[in-house]
């Protein structure tokens, strides 16, 4: 990660650094020479990253993203990184378990349960039926389902022709 970065700043600042087979070739003003020789240091990490630069597939990504660098080439890529996660056993969800579940609904994420049937249901994504409503809604409606005031006269009318 160093190398990519030196590498960035000699550009930057106005180095030219290139590969030649195992040398290492790099031009510029002489105020730069300290630079050069930093460079030159960490000759081994710079060549490893021009070598990634010189990649076609790594080419084309630095020419569609313009300032980005290379941090790895040549790695296998292995996702998440390690050390950037901690894995945990895995909750388990039982909806017919005797006490009231602990995890997050899977659909919505809420917490909210509560006892419906033989076991629980999230009362975000089912919201419990209020049984005054349950009674209320019961009475508006007829046996075939549809609610009495949006029948029109003309559909009552036909019910009755065809009994």
């Amino acid at each position: 990660m160093e190398s990519v970065t030196l590498l960035d700043r000699a550009r930057q600042a106005g180095l030219v650094v290139l590969r030649d087979g195992d040398r290492l070739t790099v031009r510029g003003p002489k105020r730069l020479a300290d630079l050069a020789v930093h460079l030159l240091d960490h000759k081994v990490e710079v060549m490893a990253a021009l070598d990634a630069e010189a990649d076609p597939g790594v080419a084309m990504a630095l020419d569609v993203f313009r300032g980005a660098t290379v941090v790895a080439a040549g790695q296998p890529a292995g996702w998440p990184p390690a050390g950037s996660w901690l894995q945990t056993p895995s909750r388990t969800l039982d909806p017919y378990g005797t006490a009231t579940p602990t995890t997050s609904c899977p659909c919505c994420g809420a917490t909210a349960w509560y006892r419906a049937g033989t076991g629980f249901t999230c009362a975000v994504c089912h919201p419990p039926v209020i049984a005054a409503t349950a009674a209320r809604q019961l009475r508006r409606t007829d046996r075939t389902g549809f609610s009495l005031p949006s029948r029109t006269a003309e559909e009552n009318r036909d019910r009755g022709a065809g009994s």
